[in-house]
């Protein structure tokens, strides 16, 4: 709705809104194609018999460790496009926390959840 009213608008010179215009189209294009396969690469989940280590973030980095015995609920979510890509998420809940885990292939889902329902 922004972009189109200053498109659109009189009082804005042509030049300027064409170069505000391929402005916004090249920031969406290397948002899309640079900075977010950056931000998946960047993640990572580490299971051990102790504990699920989550590691994210591609400027800032984030790092969360839940102890195994102390995830309450495991859950997985599907929308009808990752269903349609056979992909789930993962949420894990511990008495004073919540963890999602987006975007692994139903294989990765099963083995996980059974890992730690059985310990």
């Amino acid at each position: 709705v922004f972009l189109c009213f200053i498109i659109n608008t009189s009082f804005v010179p042509s030049f300027l809104r064409l170069v505000l215009f391929i402005f916004i189209l090249l920031f969406g294009i290397s948002f899309e194609f640079i900075y977010l396969p950056l931000c998946f690469k960047s993640y990572k989940v580490i299971i051990t018999e102790q504990s699920i280590t989550i590691k994210k973030g591609f400027l800032f980095k984030f790092i969360t460790i839940m102890p195994i015995n102390r995830i309450s609920v495991v859950k997985c979510i599907a929308t009808p496009i990752t269903m349609f890509l056979k992909m789930k998420t993962i949420v894990l809940k511990t008495p004073s926390s919540t963890v999602f885990i987006p975007a692994i292939d139903e294989l990765a889902v099963k083995r996980l959840k059974e890992r730690i329902v059985n310990g």
